[in-house]
């Protein structure tokens, strides 16, 4: 197939779409329409008139010589095959019923309205079209569907006065009767599948019909109108235009596609296929707000958005410019935007195409709408003008395959069928045009009801993009699972998506990767909700001052406890000074880095807050880390000291580094020694600590964190916690582990109590739990892992669970499930759950999640906001900031990032 003859089936497929069927007369052009004609389409139509007459010419000489006309078969007493189309829908029926099939219209009619001839139009309808007195039934020998035509021509037409109701209760019941009737099932084996509702109110008539998509597509919901408005006129005696004249019937077309589309002739089309699409992933959907279900509920919303006429007119006018049709501009715009979403390569997406390729077929109700699997590739560095260009061959070599029904191209590709989701393609486009004659009745006024944007809808996938065109402008409604997408994460891909068609129009040459997804009052928007604006701090202190102010402030409170010992405030400060004096003796002069491998007890906390107290920094090594660890460490900071304890001093021994064993250490140093330390300034940007990262990644790498950054994370306003004195903490985990900054600063610069747990404890989760209940712990910091064991054996004891007093679990370290939290939530209603992020090289933590029952239900990981001080921002492989849901990579700045990595400063 040459360019110019895909150009023409695009054009022509268009035109179908568009609800107008083009077709060859006595050598001219001629068409038919169940809709308006769109004046840029009827342009581009009459540009390329004479190559139109000339495909259809050949394209009849081809059938004549190829695949027989569809002819007209007696179908009475009959048992008919389905068309391919209607077995997928039959499948879906069975298997999880097909509410979202249902094709329901409503209208609002004004004037005097004749029941007995509208009723009888409905029936005129039925009796025209046997598909309408079909009844899909299973053939009890080998279980599949087959069609059963019946003499019954009475569509289920009902008529309601709603004088009935009282007037204040009237529009309520016109409402219950309409969704009634819309939501009522239909039974495939037994029932009529339309039906007609009139609920009058005076001279208001509501009209309500439902079809189900078995037998009806949109262009049969147009014939439906146009049928019902020449029955009605026929019936109070009224010119109308006559009918067309129906040469065949659905189950006509039936068998002919049956007999053209044999294995045999399908295979090497689908082989194709499968080479194209088989490497697929499953899923081909854009992220989602919440956790898709094992069963897709298939109930939706809809937002609808009006773009103005000025851009509508430069879409068409660079569509043409480019010899594209609007819907292959609207279509490929669409995919880049998915793209750019989910910073995909390449995107697919489905979208219907009509079908009806035979002009005998124009006058049918049926099922004719087939689903084409549309395929974008991307390259970001392509101009959006060559790249259209790009997309126009694969546009056009998707239709070469418009007569391979949807489901066979799902069975050749290997896409499983999942009922959580649409197979092969979660999204869809379609364009229509607005009809600008629409339904009318003589002596009525007729008005569409639409559904509103909180109503709501049936959908049939994650989302469908419904383009709907009028000479002015053009209309984007977006249908979602409202399962998976909140309404406010829609309207905000929609606004920008319109900020992409701004800047497709007026940027064509620009790479498609560079096209603007965000305006600036977007990105504003965006900026200013990833950063706290009014961030205060007390600047001017350290670590080392707010200790020392609470430890005076607090002197008779227990500060810190392990298995074996008890220190009140006044006691640490002592030991701390004690340590300092002993560390500067020994030569330690501030800003230095200070290894420290000590046990984990009370003299570990000493000694982490003597190290601070001289000016200097302490770098933790885990004694019983790997030899090889503990060497580069050791060759990394390249410093001459190493503090240990009696525990650790043997393993350090033979090294030559100068041992500070910190358990010889005196407990309270004289005055006069006392003065060595007044001498000493720590300041807020001194260094704290390193530590270092697993090297997961690579090399492990020192991370350095000054006292400011500690300070603005815990003593920062606006405050997302409230802790004070009163509050027990755990030091649960390893100094090696910045998680154990936050738990053990969080409680000495608030003057609570710390408790340092063992690691024999903290390896036994019932020995930890009943700890907690021991020590009344209230704030509890836990990687999700290890909290999901704790939370089983704690909950399992009802006795232990009825005295845990913890007021806070903050998560870290690694992605939470909230769904685990529920039980938890319920026996502790009165505990807050909070989610947090952050990496070793922002100080702990980066964002804030208090998780709420509802967050629990969804069981989205969801890592909140950025903490006060600190920003988050998503952005692409080019660092340019992303739509609020989009995949990219998160960037975090502000004042918790760290001053250096290792012996390197940034």
């Amino acid at each position: 197939m040459n360019e110019q003859q895909r150009q023409i089936e695009a054009l022509i497929a268009e035109a179908l779409a568009a609800g107008v069927t083009l077709y060859e007369k006595n050598g001219g052009l001629a068409f038919k329409q169940t809709a308006g004609f769109p004046p840029q389409l009827k342009q581009q139509v009459v540009e390329y008139k004479s190559e139109i007459v000339a495909y259809f010419q050949q394209q009849s000489r081809d059938v004549a010589n190829s695949s027989p006309k569809i002819v007209a078969q007696p179908s009475a007493g009959k048992i008919l095959p389905l068309s391919f189309a209607q077995e997928g829908l039959w499948f879906i029926e069975q298997l999880q019923g097909s509410k979202q099939y249902y094709m329901p219209a409503e209208f609002l009619l004004r004037g005097k309205l004749n029941i007995q001839a509208m009723r009888s139009a409905v029936q005129d309808v039925v009796q025209r079209h046997e598909i309408l007195r079909a009844r899909f039934v299973k053939n009890e020998q080998d279980g599949q569907p087959q069609l059963q035509i019946t003499d019954d021509i009475s569509a289920p037409f009902e008529w309601l006065d709603a004088s009935v109701a009282a007037e204040e209760t009237r529009q309520a019941y016109i409402a219950s009767r309409i969704a009634a009737h819309q939501n009522k099932p239909f039974d495939l084996a037994h029932d009529c599948l339309l039906r007609v509702l009139v609920v009058s109110n005076g001279d208001e008539h509501h009209l309500a019909f439902n079809m189900h998509h078995i037998v009806s597509d949109g262009a049969s919901m147009a014939l439906l109108a146009q049928e019902i408005e020449a029955g009605y006129c026929k019936h109070i005696g009224v010119p109308y235009t006559s009918l067309a004249t129906m040469q065949v019937q659905y189950s006509d077309f039936s068998q002919w596609q049956r007999a053209q589309l044999t294995p045999d002739r399908i295979e090497a089309p689908l082989a194709q296929l499968k080479q194209q699409f088989g490497e697929l992933a499953p899923l081909q959907s854009l992220p989602c707000d919440f956790v898709r279900p094992a069963v897709q509920s298939l109930t939706g919303k809809v937002y609808r958005q009006a773009l103005d006429a000025s851009l509508f007119a430069a879409i068409s006018t660079q569509a043409k410019s480019l010899q594209l049709t609007p819907f292959m501009w609207l279509l490929n715009t669409f995919m880049l935007f998915i793209a750019r979403l989910t910073q995909s390569q390449q995107v697919v997406v489905g979208t219907p195409e009509l079908g009806r390729h035979h002009p005998e077929l124009t006058p049918l109700i049926g099922l004719f709408v087939n689903t084409l699997v549309m395929h974008a590739k991307l390259d970001s560095d392509m101009p959006f003008s060559q790249w259209l260009q790009q997309q126009k061959a694969l546009n056009l070599a998707a239709f070469e395959y418009r007569d391979i029904p949807f489901d066979k191209v799902v069975e050749a590709v290997g896409a499983p069928r999942d009922l959580s989701h649409h197979p092969l393609v979660q999204i869809l486009f379609t364009l229509e045009t607005r009809d600008e004659r629409a339904f009318t009745l003589p002596g009525l006024s007729v008005q569409e009801v639409q559904k509103q944007q909180a109503d709501s809808i049936a959908v049939k996938c994650d989302l469908e993009l419904n383009a709907v065109v009028d000479e002015q402008a053009l209309y984007l409604h977006w249908k979602f699972d409202s399962n998976l997408y909140t309404a406010e994460t829609i309207k905000h891909w929609a606004d920008c998506f319109h900020t992409l068609l701004q800047a497709c129009v007026t940027a064509p040459h620009t790479a498609v990767g560079e096209l603007a997804l965000l305006n600036q009052k977007q990105q504003q928007a965006l900026i200013m909700g990833a950063q706290c604006q009014a961030a205060t701090w007390p600047k001017q202190d350290t670590i080392t001052s707010l200790f020392t102010r609470y430890a005076e402030h607090f002197a008779t409170r227990t500060a810190v406890q392990d298995s074996t010992t008890m220190l009140n405030y006044r006691e640490l400060n002592d030991r701390v000074n004690a340590l300092a004096v002993m560390l500067l003796q020994q030569g330690v002069t501030p800003r230095t880095m200070l290894v420290v491998s000590v046990s984990r007890s009370i003299e570990m906390i000493v000694t982490l807050l003597a190290v601070l107290r001289v000016g200097a920094a302490y770098v933790p090594v885990e004694p019983d880390y790997p030899q090889e660890r503990i060497e580069y460490i050791l060759g990394d900071v390249q410093s001459p000291w190493l503090l240990c304890d009696n525990a650790t001093q043997a393993q350090f021994s033979r090294l030559s580094y100068q041992l500070i064993n910190v358990s010889q250490a005196e407990h309270q140093a004289s005055r006069e020694a006392l003065k060595l330390l007044d001498a000493i300034q720590v300041e807020p940007q001194d260094l704290a600590y390193m530590i270092y990262t697993s090297g997961t990644t690579g090399r492990p790498k020192g991370v350095q964190i000054e006292h400011r950054h500690v300070v603005r994370l815990l003593h920062v306003e606006p405050n997302l916690f409230d802790f004070n004195e009163q509050d027990v903490w755990t030091l649960f985990h390893s100094f090696c582990f910045d998680f154990s900054v936050w738990e053990m600063y969080g409680a000495l610069l608030f003057g609570g109590r710390l408790v340092v747990v063992d690691k024999a404890t903290a390896q036994d989760t019932q020995a930890f739990a009943q700890l907690l209940v021991d020590a009344q712990v209230t704030v509890l910091n836990q990687t999700p892992s290890a909290f999901y064991a704790l939370q089983a054996t704690l909950l399992n004891d009802s006795q232990l669970a009825s005295q845990c007093a913890v007021r806070y679990v903050i998560f870290g370290g690694e992605a939470l499930q909230p769904s685990k939290l529920q039980p938890w939530a319920q026996h502790l209603p009165n505990c807050q759950l909070i989610n947090m992020y952050g990496i070793t090289e922002t100080t702990v933590h980066v964002t804030f999640k208090a998780l709420e029952l509802a967050d629990m239900a969804l069981g989205t990981s969801n890592i909140g906001r950025a903490i006060p001080t600190t920003s988050c921002y998503v952005l692409d492989d080019k660092q340019r900031l992303l739509p609020q849901g989009a995949v990219g990579e998160l960037y975090v700045g502000g004042e918790g990032f760290v001053g250096g990595i290792g012996n390197v400063t940034n």
